[in-house]
C-alpha cells in the first residue's frame, strides 16, 4: 500500500496561520478601530454643537446630549488621581495583546475588540487633551435620564463600547465559552444536555489513601482541557465513560488542587488534578509489534502521520489480540504522548480496524493537548472516500441525524432519537452501474458515522455486511470489508502553527474493487 503526502502537503515553510485565528484577530482590529474612529466624532461633534448650551432632550426624555468634561472615572471618582487611569488602560491593552494570540472564538474577538476600542477612545483624551499629557479630561456627551449626570453617569462611545464588550466577556466565561475556541458542544454532554449535579455541601481538602487495587493519579490539566467541566476532564484524561467519570467525582475521588468540586466545576489549564482509579479488570497493554504494511508518511518531535493498513486497531483494547497502530510505532522506535488511557495514549482520534488511511498520533504532551481540542472544536478537516451501493439523490448533499448505540445491537451503532448530533456532507466523484465513489466529509466525528449515515439512506458502503450491504455485490468485487478510505487529513501543526496536510492512495484491495466496478 503507498501512501505520502500529496504535492504541497507536509509542513508549509510559509508559516502561515489558521483561517479561524486570521478572522478573530481581523474582527478583532476591526471592531476596535471602528468604535475609536465613531468615538472620536461623536468628541469631535459634541464640543463643536453642544458647548455652552443646555442639554438637548431626545427620545422623549430617556436620552439627553450634554457636554462634559469628565476628570476622572465615572461621576468624576479618582479626578484627583487622573494619572492613574492611563496607566491602567496601557495595562489592560498589554494583556488584551497577550491574549489575541491564541484568540480563535468570534465572540471572544467581538468582546475583546469592544474593550480595545473602548480603552484606546478614552486614553486618546487621556494623553492628548486639556489640561496636559496624560492628565487630560475626557469628553463625554450622552446621559441617561438625568441630563446632568446626578444619577446615571454621563458617558461616551467609548464608555459604552468597553462595557458592552466588558458584558459579553463576563457572559462568554459564565457559559463556559473559551477564548480559544467555542463552547463545548452539546454532543459532549449525555443526552445533548447537561447533567444535574447532585449537592456536594461544602468543599472539603480530606484526602483518603487509595483503596486496595486502585491506583491515583495526579497531573497538570493540559492546555486542551482549559475550561471543560471536571467530568468531562477526567473522562477525557483517563479513557472513561463519561458515566464512569462523573460516579468518581461524585464520590470524592477526583480532587482538583486538593479539593473536592462538583462535576460542573470548570477545570483551568495547569490546576493539579488527583483522581483515584479502580483497577481494570483487564487492562489492555501496549506490546511493540511489527505492523506491515503500516507507513509513516510524516514524523517529527510532536507528531507521527501513519498510512494504517486493513486489519489493524488503532490501540489495544479488551478483546482485540490483532495488531495495533501504537503497537507498531512503538515497534520502530517512535516514543508516544502518556497522555489519555494508558492503553491508547497519544491516539487523538481513531480508525476502524476494517477502515484504512491516513492518521495522526501524537508524541508530544503539547500535542496531544492542541490536537484532542482541534478535534474537538471541529477545527481538522477529515476527508473519506467510500463505495457506496446504489445512486444517491441528490449526487451532493448532507446528513444531518443523530447517532447513537443501536437500541438491540451492542457492537452496532444507529440513528436514533436522541443521539448525539452527527454531520455528514458527501459529494459523489464517480457513478458506476451499481455504486457510487462519493467524497465525504465529516463535521462530527462519530462511531461508525459513515458507514451507519449511508446505511440509513439505504446506501450502504460496499462490503459493509455489519450494515446491510449485499454480500453478493461484496464476493463479486472480492472484498471482505468496507470500500470506506481515509483519503485526507490537515489540520494545524500544534507545534509551529502551519497548517499540514496528508493524502492516502487507495490500498490494493480496494484498487482493484474500483477497477472491477468500472468494467
Amino acid at each position: 500500500m503507498s501512501a505520502a503526502p500529496q504535492a504541497g502537503s507536509g509542513i508549509d515553510g510559509s508559516g502561515r496561520a489558521t483561517r479561524s485565528r486570521r478572522r478573530s484577530v481581523t474582527i478583532l482590529l476591526s471592531l476596535a478601530v471602528f468604535a475609536v474612529a465613531v468615538d472620536l466624532l461623536t468628541k469631535h461633534l459634541s464640543l463643536q454643537e453642544l458647548a455652552d448650551r443646555e442639554p438637548v432632550r431626545l427620545l422623549g426624555g430617556a436620552l439627553y446630549l450634554s457636554l462634559t468634561r469628565n476628570s476622572g472615572a465615572a461621576w468624576s471618582l479618582g479626578k484627583d488621581y487622573t494619572f492613574i487611569f492611563p496607566i491602567i488602560a496601557i495595562g489592560v491593552l498589554a494583556w488584551i495583546g497577550w491574549m489575541a494570540r491564541t484568540v480563535r472564538s468570534v465572540p471572544w474577538a467581538v468582546a475583546l475588540g469592544l474593550v480595545v476600542g473602548g480603552v484606546v477612545g478614552n486614553l486618546i483624551d487621556r494623553i492628548f487633551r486639556a489640561p496636559g499629557w496624560f492628565v487630560g479630561h475626557v469628553v463625554d456627551m450622552f446621559s441617561v435620564f438625568d441630563p446632568y449626570g446626578r444619577v446615571f453617569p454621563i458617558f461616551n462611545v467609548a464608555d459604552s463600547a468597553l462595557v458592552c464588550g466588558v458584558l459579553l466577556a463576563v457572559g462568554l466565561e459564565f457559559t463556559g465559552r473559551q477564548r480559544d475556541g467555542t463552547r463545548a458542544p452539546a454532543d459532549d454532554r449525555p443526552g445533548g444536555t447537561d447533567r444535574a449535579d447532585a449537592p456536594t455541601g461544602e468543599e472539603t481538602t480530606a484526602r483518603q489513601p487509595a483503596a486496595a487495587g486502585r491506583h491515583r493519579r495526579s497531573l497538570p490539566v493540559p492546555d486542551g482541557l482549559d475550561g471543560m467541566r471536571l467530568d468531562q476532564v477526567v473522562a477525557r484524561l483517563f479513557g472513561l465513560s463519561r458515566t464512569a467519570a462523573a460516579a468518581l467525582v461524585d464520590a470524592g475521588e477526583a480532587l482538583v488542587d486538593g479539593a473536592v468540586r462538583p462535576n460542573s466545576h470548570k477545570v483551568r489549564a495547569g490546576s493539579w488534578l488527583e483522581v483515584t482509579l479502580p483497577a481494570p479488570a483487564t487492562a489492555p497493554v501496549v506490546v511493540p509489534q511489527a505492523v506491515p504494511g503500516l507507513r509513516v508518511v510524516y514524523a517529527d518531535d510532536d507528531i507521527v502521520v501513519v498510512d494504517k493498513p486493513v486489519g489493524v486497531a488503532a490501540h489495544p483494547s479488551p478483546g482485540w489480540t490483532g495488531p495495533t497502530v501504537i503497537g507498531g510505532l512503538a515497534a520502530i522506535g517512535h516514543t508516544i504522548a502518556t497522555s489519555g488511557a494508558a492503553e491508547r495514549q497519544g491516539v487523538v482520534h481513531r480508525l476502524d480496524v476494517g477502515t484504512t488511511g491516513v492518521m495522526v498520533v501524537a508524541k508530544s504532551e503539547q500535542a496531544y493537548s492542541v490536537l484532542k481540542r482541534a478535534f474537538k472544536y471541529r477545527e481538522v478537516e477529515k476527508r473519506y472516500h467510500a463505495v457506496v451501493q446504489g445512486h444517491l439523490d441528490p449526487l451532493r448533499g448532507t446528513i444531518d441525524a443523530p447517532i447513537d448505540r443501536h437500541p438491540h445491537h451492542d457492537y452496532r451503532w444507529a440513528v436514533v432519537s436522541g443521539g448525539k448530533p452527527s454531520i455528514t456532507h458527501y459529494d459523489t466523484i464517480e457513478a458506476f452501474p451499481s455504486a457510487s465513489l462519493v467524497d465525504v466529509r465529516l463535521e462530527t466525528g462519530r462511531t461508525h458515522q459513515i458507514r451507519v449515515h449511508f446505511s440509513t439512506l439505504r446506501h450502504p458502503c460496499v462490503g459493509d455486511l455489519t450494515y446491510g450491504a449485499d454480500p453478493t455485490l461484496a464476493a463479486r468485487l472480492g472484498l471482505d470489508r468496507q470500500w470506506l478510505h481515509a483519503r485526507e487529513l490537515s489540520f494545524e501543526h500544534p507545534r509551529t502553527g502551519d497548517e499540514v496536510r496528508f493524502v492516502s492512495d487507495y490500498p490494493d484491495d480496494l484498487g482493484r474493487a474500483l477497477e472491477l466496478l468500472r468494467d
